[in-house]
């Protein structure tokens, strides 16, 4: 590009031209089924943004990229603060360069990062790209395909919470928390955040999709999903919470309670709790049960229980009277749905 500039570059309906083309083609397949694309590129930004926003040929364009780091600094240095721009671990990233000296780098720098050489030949690009199985997916969830757009919300957050103290930027996001009783139709995400996340978890206990069917068609057991949405967006389906019921005692022991991490220091699980423990009192229970059950990467998860009022009964486990539970913070408005109307 720095040498042939933009009318230079080979990409649109004739050969070669179209292998670049197709491939773009595939990344934006893969960004409609959850995948977000960042650029990892030594160049002028100013030079690569032109390729974007004036060559005809581009499928690609601007605001399909989540996150970019464009200068001359070496790649494998710039990978991690694309990791950390997207809040996401260094291993969950697949690095696909043409030049088998940055690949060596990467490989040498991050071993965790997926690497892909690009082959010279431009007919064996595409070939090359539709063996790659890691980004194979069953199931699309409407959050999956909403995912690269949640991302750019986020950066309009970002923006937003610079000029703002934090107070003043929970205030101003207009959160509202949605907590309701998790359908057939939202098994599937519910499945997927149970099993993949790690961060905001007090057990990190796992189960099938046929698992989870079974305890919401059985009586012992309740699982809700959490849907956040503030001014900028929906986030999606951010939480789960899995309890076991015992009326008769008076207490529900909750057994799952997670968040994922995009929606973390907004006080949002401080709502999600308040909301679960309307929905135990309205169920006769009066103490909820829980457990802080520690692993390498749930750190975030650690004073939880101990914030919010639980007192310590010993090891792993933790109880508070649900009258002790905090309430939703005042710049939170917590829904709790049931099946179709809004109670609260």
């Amino acid at each position: 590009m720095g040498e042939d500039g933009v009318g230079g570059l080979q990409v649109g309906e004739d050969f070669p031209g179209w292998a670049y083309r197709d491939f773009q083609k595939l990344l934006l397949r893969w960004r409609q089924q959850g995948c977000l694309l960042a650029i990892a590129s030594k160049n002028n930004e100013a030079d690569v943004w032109e390729v974007f926003d004036k060559h005809s040929g581009m499928a690609l364009k601007r605001e399909h990229i989540s996150t970019w780091q464009i200068n001359w600094e070496p790649k494998a240095d710039n990978i991690p603060k694309i990791a950390k721009a997207l809040n996401i671990g260094i291993d969950s990233l697949i690095f696909i360069d043409d030049n088998p000296m940055e690949i060596e780098y990467m490989r040498a720098a991050h071993p965790g990062v997926h690497c892909i050489l690009v082959p010279e030949e431009p007919a064996e690009i595409m070939p090359t790209m539709r063996r790659i199985t890691l980004l194979d997916r069953f199931e699309v969830t409407k959050e999956d395909r909403g995912r690269a757009d949640m991302m750019r919300a986020e950066q309009e957050r970002e923006t937003l919470s610079v000029h703002l103290s934090k107070e003043d930027f929970l205030r101003d996001l207009g959160l509202k928390v949605e907590l309701f009783p998790a359908s057939t139709e939202e098994m599937d995400r519910i499945a997927q955040l149970v099993n993949k996340t790690n961060q905001f978890n007090l057990t990190t206990i796992r189960r099938s999709l046929d698992e989870l069917r079974a305890l919401a068609a059985g009586s012992a057991h309740r699982i809700f999903g959490l849907r956040v949405v503030d001014k900028f967006g929906d986030y999606g389906l951010t939480g789960v919470a899995i309890a076991e019921c015992h009326p008769g005692e008076q207490w529900w022991v909750i057994d799952t309670f997670l968040l994922s991490c995009r929606v973390l220091g907004r006080k949002v699980e401080t709502a999600f709790l308040a909301g679960l423990a309307a929905e135990a009192r309205s169920d006769g229970a009066r103490e909820l049960l829980a457990a802080f059950i520690p692993t390498a990467k749930n750190a975030p998860a650690a004073t939880f229980l101990m914030d919010h009022g639980f007192e310590n009964t010993g090891g792993e486990s933790w109880r508070i009277a649900i009258s002790d539970v905090p309430m939703a913070p005042v710049f939170t408005k917590l829904v709790i749905l049931t099946e179709a109307t809004p109670v609260t």
